[in-house]
């Protein structure tokens, strides 16, 4: 018997931030700024704009083009954990991706070709967390940001984000 078909996006072999694919793609380098930032969390821009990077803290840290960072990739360097989130550390180093596909955990169902939405306020899976509607004001829209393959609540989605928009 033969294969007939391949899962592009297993989830059985998917970590958060993990690249879906190999196409084009922006990664920028940046510093966790005041406190450790799971991997596949969105990040802002951080008080030295030049390389610090930190999770959103309201509405405007991912609606706003001045403070817009991306999406934190899994780092095969780190340990991971497949029962807790790897984090970067205080002043440890990361690649944030910008322009591209990566997959990350949802909070709830998301359908392909919706707007996503980034947790800013505690709750759900965390800050930086990713959704597919405001909820009760707790997430804001990522202009620039869709889901490329929606999934079921707490399983693997895939973003395709091209920042800034």
């Amino acid at each position: 018997m033969s294969q007939t078909s391949v899962s592009l996006y297993s989830q059985a072999f998917l970590v958060e931030g993990q690249l879906a694919d190999s196409g084009n793609k922006e990664v920028v380098s940046g510093l966790a700024e005041s406190t450790a930032i799971p991997m596949g969390k969105y990040v802002r821009r951080g008080t030295d704009a030049d390389n610090q990077v930190k999770l959103p803290g309201a509405a405007v840290d991912v609606t706003t083009v001045a403070n817009v960072g991306g999406i934190v990739l899994a780092d095969q360097a780190r340990e991971q954990n497949p029962s807790a989130a790897t984090t970067i550390p205080v002043g440890g180093a990361c690649s944030v991706l910008r322009k591209g596909r990566v997959a990350v955990k949802t909070e709830e169902t998301v359908a392909a070709g919706a707007a996503v939405y980034v947790r800013y306020a505690a709750g759900g899976k965390g800050v930086g967390s990713f959704g597919g509607t405001a909820g009760t004001s707790e997430r804001a829209v990522l202009a620039g940001a869709i889901w490329a393959k929606g999934a079921s609540a707490g399983a693997f989605g895939v973003i395709e984000i091209n920042l800034p928009a």
